[in-house]
C-alpha cells in the first residue's frame, strides 16, 4: 500500500538510486549537446550494481509503478512498461552474471529470476541461499519470505502453490513472528487480487493471530499495512461477515497499546502507542462503511461534470453529490503530491471509457496549499491542478476537488482546511478506492496501488453492471450481496 510517511522514509533513496537506475537504463544514451547531462550518467555508470540494487529497481518499477525511461529523458508510453520493465530486468540479470553472485545478494537475483519467467533458476537460487552452511534462522527467515513474495504472483496458480510452500518452511522455523506475518500477507493479498475470498479469510486470519507474538516495538508494519480493510472487503459478503469485521477490529485495538508499564520506562512508548493507535482506529471506520451508504462527495470545484444543484454548509460555493441515484462509481481518493494517486490514474481513465454509459469513474482530491514551491490561494492553486489534469493528462473521468482555505497550523503556518470527502472515510493512506454501487452501498474498499490493482477494480465494476442487469430484468428478491460475494467463488 501507498502511506504518506513510508514514502517520505524513502524519497531520498528513491532520487539517489533512481539516478542510478536511469544510468543503468540509458546505456549511454545521453541526450545530444547535454554535457552535464552526460557527465551525470557516466559517473552514475563506474560501478556495477548489485543485485539487491537491482532487485529495489524492480520495486519501483512493479510495486511502486515507476515508469521506466526511453531515453534520459523520454518516459516509456503506459501500454509498453511492461515488457520494458522485463527486457530490462534481463538485461540486468546480464549484466549481473559477469561476476558470481553469493550470499545475500542470491535473495534478490532469485527474484529477478522469477520476474522474467525463470522459476526453476530462481528456486535455485533461493535452495543456495538456504543451504549456506551456519546461517541462522532469522536469515533463513529473512530468504522464506522474500522467496514467498516473489511467488505469490495473483496471475499463476502454480506460483501461489511454490509460495504457500515456502510459506511452510517458514512456519517451520523458531523466529519472530513478524516474519511470518509477513509471509501471510503476501499470501493473502495474492489471494485477494485472483478473487480467492476463502483463502484470503484463511491467510490474513492467520496473519492477525500472529499480531501478539510480535514485539510491540516492531507492530509497525502491521498498523501501517493493516490487513483489517482487506479481510474485511472480503468479510462482508460472507454470512456473519459484519460481526466478524466488527469483532476483529475490536480485538486489534488493544494490540496497538503500549502497557503503562512500557510508557513508564520510555517515553517513545506513548507516542508509538499514539501513532499505532490512530491508524487502528482509522482502518476500523474505514471498514465501518462497508455495506453502508457511501458519504456525499463535496468540493468547490467540478471537472468534467456538472456541479451539483446541492449547496453545502462547508464552505461558501461548496457543493454536494450524493451517490444514491442508480450509477454505479469508481472513486479514487488521492492528492497531486502522492505519486501512486497519480500513477492509478491511466488506469481509472481506462475503466471510464470502457464503461462510457451505466460507471461513473471519479477522482476525489484536494489542494494541499502550494504548487512546486510557491504558496497559492485555494481558487489559483485549483486552477494549476485543473490544467495538470485536465488540459495535460487529457482525463475525461469526472474530478471533484475541495478547495479547502488555509487555517493556521500551531507552528504559525497554514494548510487548507481537511476535505470533507475524504475524512467520512478517513483517508489516511492514499490512493484509496471505492467502489459504490447503483443504490449508493460502498461495496468494495481497497488501499494502495500497484499493477494488479486495476484488474481488481475492473472485476468489481463488473460484477456490479452484471448484477444492476440481473435485477433490471427480474424482481428483487433479497438484500444484494456483496462484492465479496463474488470473490468467494468467481
Amino acid at each position: 500500500m501507498s502511506l504518506p510517511n513510508r514514502f517520505s522514509q524513502r524519497s531520498c533513496g528513491h532520487i539517489v538510486f533512481g539516478t542510478l537506475l536511469g544510468a543503468a537504463l540509458v546505456a549511454g544514451l545521453p541526450a545530444p549537446g547535454r554535457a552535464q547531462e552526460a557527465q551525470t550518467v557516466a559517473d552514475a555508470t563506474t560501478r556495477q550494481p548489485t543485485p539487491a540494487e537491482y532487485g529495489w529497481g524492480l520495486d519501483l518499477y512493479v510495486d511502486d509503478v515507476l515508469a521506466p525511461m526511453a531515453d534520459y529523458r523520454t518516459l516509456i508510453r503506459p501500454d509498453f512498461v511492461g515488457p520494458a520493465v522485463g527486457e530490462q530486468t534481463r538485461k540486468w540479470i546480464e549484466s549481473l552474471q559477469t561476476a558470481p553472485v553469493k550470499g545475500l545478494e542470491l535473495d534478490p537475483m532469485g527474484k529477478l529470476y522469477v520476474a522474467v519467467g525463470k522459476d526453476s533458476i530462481a528456486k535455485r537460487q533461493f535452495a543456495e541461499r538456504l543451504g549456506t552452511k551456519g546461517l541462522s534462522a532469522s536469515n533463513k527467515a529473512y530468504t522464506l519470505v522474500v522467496a514467498t513474495r516473489a511467488f505469490a504472483h495473483p496471475d499463476d496458480a502454480a506460483r501461489i502453490q511454490t509460495a504457500v510452500r515456502y510459506m511452510a518452511e517458514l512456519d517451520a522455523l523458531p523466529v519472530d513472528a513478524m516474519w511470518k506475518f509477513l509471509g501471510r500477507m503476501a499470501l493473502g493479498q495474492a489471494y485477494y487480487v485472483t478473487g480467492h475470498g476463502p483463502e484470503v479469510v484463511t491467510q490474513l486470519s492467520k496473519a492477525i493471530a500472529l499480531v501478539t507474538e510480535i514485539p510491540f516495538e516492531e507492530r509497525q508494519d502491521v498498523f501501517m499495512n493493516n490487513p483489517l480493510p482487506m479481510l474485511a472487503d472480503v468479510l462482508s459478503g460472507m454470512p456473519g461477515g459484519r460481526a466478524r469485521i466488527d469483532s476483529i477490529g475490536a480485538s486489534m485495538l488493544p494490540l496497538a497499546a503500549a502497557s503503562p508499564e512500557q510508557i513508564a520506562r520510555d517515553s517513545g512508548y506513548f507516542w508509538t502507542s499514539r501513532f499505532y493507535t490512530y491508524m487502528a482506529k482509522s482502518a476500523v471506520q474505514l471498514t465501518a462503511h462497508l455495506g453502508q451508504p457511501a458519504p456525499a462527495i463535496t468540493a468547490n470545484h467540478w471537472y468534467n461534470v456538472s456541479a451539483p444543484v446541492t449547496e453545502s454548509k462547508e464552505a461558501p460555493g461548496a457543493r454536494t453529490q450524493t451517490l444514491a441515484d442508480g450509477k454505479i462509481r469508481l472513486l479514487e481518493y488521492g492528492e497531486y503530491n502522492c505519486h501512486p494517486c497519480r500513477m492509478a490514474l491511466p488506469g481509472m481513465e481506462r475503466i471510464h471509457k470502457a464503461y462510457p454509459t451505466n460507471v461513473e469513474v471519479w477522482y476525489v482530491t484536494q489542494t494541499d496549499g502550494f504548487w512546486g514551491t510557491t504558496e497559492y490561494s485555494p481558487d489559483e492553486e485549483a486552477q494549476h491542478l485543473a490544467h495538470y489534469y485536465v488540459d495535460r493528462k487529457h482525463y475525461d473521468f469526472a474530478i471533484a476537488l475541495w478547495a479547502g482555505e488555509k487555517v493556521k497550523t500551531q507552528e504559525n503556518g497554514a494548510l487548507p482546511r481537511d476535505n470533507p470527502s475524504a475524512t467520512a472515510f478517513p483517508i489516511d493512506a492514499t490512493p484509496t478506492f471505492v467502489v459504490v454501487d447503483g443504490k449508493g452501498i460502498v461495496r468494495h474498499i481497497s488501499i494502495g496501488y500497484d499493477a494488479e490493482v486495476e484488474k481488481l477494480l475492473t472485476s468489481d465494476v463488473q460484477y456490479l453492471v452484471a448484477e444492476a442487469k440481473r435485477q433490471a430484468s427480474a424482481a428483487p428478491t433479497s438484500a444484494s450481496p456483496s462484492i465479496s460475494d463474488v470473490s468467494s467463488g468467481r
